[in-house]
């Protein structure tokens, strides 16, 4: 018996073999983008615990820096600490830009971030004490 063999399966792996690939793109590209979003919201919550403790230093471009070293497709384009009489506050804005010739169709390379956290300047027991007329 012989085997009929055409071009049938070619033709087919070209249309399909681009678009797993392009699948594969986007997955990667989201787990990268979900590692950076990560990595910067845990660098964000311990930068206002030592902003709160006052072992931090308040040069924001430095600091800028030292964030980004951490990142693999973001690059932090805003970075804002604000002292409070309660609270120290402080905002991350991030973007990052990834092209995927083929997919760039369906899916934007641009993707934004903005972060915002608050965290306590005083310890509650400073606020018990003041509240209770202690010193």
């Amino acid at each position: 018996m012989k085997w009929k063999r055409d071009g049938s399966y070619t033709v087919e792996a070209a249309f399909v073999f681009p678009l797993v690939l392009g699948v594969c793109f986007v997955i990667l590209y989201t787990l990268f983008w979900l590692h950076d979003r990560v990595v910067l919201q845990g660098n964000l919550n311990g930068m206002l615990v030592l902003a709160a403790e006052g072992e931090l230093s308040r040069n924001e471009k430095s600091i800028a820096a030292d964030l980004e070293k951490t990142l693999w497709c973001m690059e932090i384009t805003e970075l804002k600490i604000q002292d409070g009489l309660q609270y120290e506050k402080c905002v991350i804005r991030a973007k990052s830009q990834m092209e995927i010739p083929v997919m760039s169709i369906f899916v934007s390379g641009l993707r934004e971030l903005t972060l915002e956290e608050k965290y306590p300047c005083r310890h509650p027991e400073y606020y018990r004490r003041y509240r209770d007329g202690g010193e």
